[in-house]
């Protein structure tokens, strides 16, 4: 079969988007350049036009993880008002994204470059992700859901606990009881957790965040 030819900005998205297809279908060990040319029909040389190495490609492909993020956290809340359900509807989205592409997920946070530089594209990808929640906070702020602190500081406790719900989950460190409640894995009477039950696990986190921002919850200035 002959080589395909592509417009040199199409090639460059089809590269990006088709290697996210291998990493979370093959997993990143058959993510290699060579694999992805062929696959696309493109000759290495042209691959390689776009990407110096598969460092660059990961980065690439991290950042435009963070892009799926921001539209799923957006298309999620776009229309709600109530703040309690536009809060809860973008728990839900971050975690549903998360857990259901792994090792995306794991690739955006875990992405560094040799020598520890940092990439500019992933950067703003990622901030572009984080403002979604920012303006989120703002929109539960001014609809009196949520009392009137720091969005930037509220939105980093809400990134920091979802985060770290997803990575559990991910991880398989927690499981969850009859009832509807998360246990350690290892823990006895627990079951595993489906995608379907991520509304439910994420309202767990939410209602402790929720509790934490409401305008009646008295705040500390110092600990």
């Amino acid at each position: 079969m002959g080589k395909k030819n592509y417009h040199h900005q199409d090639l460059r998205s089809i590269l990006v988007s088709t290697a996210s297809r291998i990493l979370e279908e093959e997993g990143l060990e058959n993510l290699t350049m060579r694999h992805l040319s062929k696959t696309i029909g493109v000759s290495r040389s042209a691959s390689y036009r776009h990407f110096q190495d598969k460092t660059a490609l990961m980065g690439a492909v991290a950042a435009d993880g963070f892009h799926r993020l921001r539209e799923s956290l957006a298309e999620a809340t776009g229309s709600i008002t109530v703040p309690l359900e536009l809060f809860r509807q973008c728990a839900w989205a971050y975690v549903r994204f998360a857990v259901t592409r792994p090792t995306l997920y794991n690739l955006m946070f875990g992405f560094e470059l040799n020598d520890g530089a940092p990439v500019p594209e992933l950067s703003d990808a990622a901030a572009g992700a984080f403002s979604v929640i920012t303006d989120i906070i703002v929109r539960c702020q001014e609809g009196g859901g949520f009392r009137s602190s720091d969005p930037v500081e509220m939105a980093n406790v809400t990134w920091s606990s979802l985060h770290g719900l997803s990575m559990l989950l991910i991880d398989g460190a927690v499981r969850m009881s009859r009832d509807g409640r998360l246990l350690h894995a290892l823990m006895t009477d627990s079951v595993e957790i489906r995608v379907d039950d991520i509304p439910a696990i994420s309202d767990s986190v939410v209602k402790t965040m929720v509790r934490g921002f409401s305008p009646d919850c008295p705040v500390r200035e110092s600990l």
